[in-house]
């Protein structure tokens, strides 16, 4: 038997052995799950990545804006909706955030 089957199975027999019924390990489960300080753990992480990319795609738009930077590559009309997509997409980001800080707030 592969080792993996193995650790399942000891595994399984251990969850099996602890509980006494299905009922009981569903409801310890979904309670882990379902724990606040576990989904505002994962929704703060979730939020701060979303503003450093908020961050990151207004400076890259303001480099390109004013500066010389990919100069060979975007050059005029591609070169504006470039910096025009970026602010856009640093606007949804940011509108994103915003629905999910208040939803958070509402909740609690």
């Amino acid at each position: 038997m592969p080792l993996n089957v193995i650790s399942t199975y000891l595994l399984v027999s251990k969850f099996n052995n602890t509980y006494s019924n299905n009922q009981e390990a569903i409801t310890e489960v979904v309670a882990f799950f379902s724990d606040k300080k576990m989904k505002l753990g994962l929704n703060s992480i979730s939020n701060w990545f979303g503003m450093v990319m908020i961050v990151i795609v207004l400076a890259g738009a303001i480099a390109v804006s004013f500066t010389d930077f990919m100069i060979d590559r975007l050059y005029g009309t591609k070169r504006i909706f470039f910096v025009v997509l970026m602010l856009a997409y640093a606007i949804y980001r940011g509108v994103r955030i915003y629905q999910t800080m208040k939803q958070n707030r509402h909740e609690e």
